[in-house]
């Protein structure tokens, strides 16, 4: 996948990622009407600027700019890896400012929803009877 998307927009407007969130509730606590969950909507949020601009590529996926391209509010044009020079150092530094941070939250949010994964499972595992642990250390001895 390519860094940067091209987009075309008749308005400034903001788009977000959607609703990401990720399950936190535990499933063996005594009161199973308590749903806990960590949003991480508010970090995927990215400001389309009147005009031409270079944006993650990660966005043209976003159900908010598929609805604003149906509307024709915006037009998604093509992916690269490079900004054309035709813009000024200013606007070359904000799109790439702004590709980062989306990358950073992306990766924050993958790797929280990872560990969370992991400890979940963790919490699942059944531990290894006494019995059996004494008999696994037995037999690694020899």
């Amino acid at each position: 996948m390519a860094k940067y998307v091209r987009i075309q927009s008749t308005r400034p407007i903001v788009v977000t990622g959607g609703l990401q969130a990720i399950n936190m509730t535990d499933e063996n606590s005594t009161e199973k009407d308590r749903l806990k969950v960590q949003q991480k909507w508010t970090a995927f949020r990215v400001q389309i600027e009147r005009g031409t601009g270079y944006y993650p590529s990660r966005i043209k996926d976003w159900s908010s700019v598929k609805t604003l391209s149906e509307k024709q509010i915006l037009t998604v044009g093509e992916e690269t890896d490079v900004i054309p020079n035709t813009f000024t150092p200013e606007q070359i530094k904000k799109f790439e400012e702004t590709a980062n941070n989306v990358e950073y939250e992306y990766s924050k949010y993958e790797k929280q929803a990872e560990a969370f994964k992991r400890s979940k499972e963790a919490k699942n595992a059944k531990p290894a009877s006494p019995k059996k642990k004494k008999e696994e250390t037995l037999f690694d001895e020899e």
